[in-house]
């Protein structure tokens, strides 16, 4: 399972993966924080899943596996649906067309999103997520919106 934690007053987002108990895995990560630890969502995934995660969320990356908030996380968080902590049951949907085709509709979906709100100014759009100019220029030829 994949998890996303973060303190009940918002900051760093832990991503992580696991196959034990959520419960027990979040009682081993209060016990190194400084304040009570919430799960943001939980969904399916392996290993795998995880460092593809990670990856994709790279630019955000305090240190580990602990990232900063942004946009794209959100977004991320608002497409997936989340299994029921007590049950383990999928609760919502799961990406039909594989990780890696979802993560790059939602990348997509954010950077024109920023475009649009940004009157297509890339330096702006870029603020806006949170990314370097350098990093929307790339998105925007990788998903060829110009």
């Amino acid at each position: 399972m994949i998890y996303f934690i973060q303190g009940v007053s918002g900051g760093p987002i832990k991503i992580g993966h696991t196959k034990k108990s959520l419960d027990v895995r979040l009682k081993s990560l209060q016990t190194g924080y400084h304040e009570e630890l919430v799960v943001l969502k939980l969904h399916k995934g392996s290993v795998k899943t995880e460092a593809e995660l990670h990856a994709l969320f790279a630019e955000y990356r305090l240190g580990g596996e602990w990232f900063q908030p942004c946009d794209l996380i959100d977004f991320y968080l608002s497409q997936v649906k989340t299994i029921d902590i007590e049950t383990q049951r999928e609760i919502k949907w799961s990406p039909k067309k594989g990780l890696d085709a979802t993560l790059a509709s939602i990348e997509k979906g954010l950077v024109l999103g920023a475009l649009k709100k940004c009157k297509w100014n890339r330096i702006a759009a870029a603020k806006e997520l949170c990314i370097s100019y350098r990093s929307i220029r790339h998105r925007i030829q990788k998903h060829n919106l110009l």
